[in-house]
């Protein structure tokens, strides 16, 4: 829940492309993407996020 002495905006007027501060361009509002969060995810979903994973290595330390 936000503070209601919030300062940013959410009704912004922005004008896609831009870049952001990773210099990364940006196409679209990200705010309105699906939510992509793992428990909010469909069980196929999330069997080809983990499938797409890459597999741990582990070393002997000596």
């Amino acid at each position: 829940m936000r503070h209601p002495h919030e300062r940013r905006s959410t009704d912004a007027d922005t004008s896609f492309p831009l870049e952001d501060s990773y210099h990364d361009l940006v196409m679209e509002d990200r705010r309105h993407l699906i939510d992509r969060r793992l428990e909010n995810l469909a069980m196929e979903e999330r069997q080809t996020l983990l499938s797409e994973m890459p597999w741990l290595t582990f070393y002997k330390l000596c």
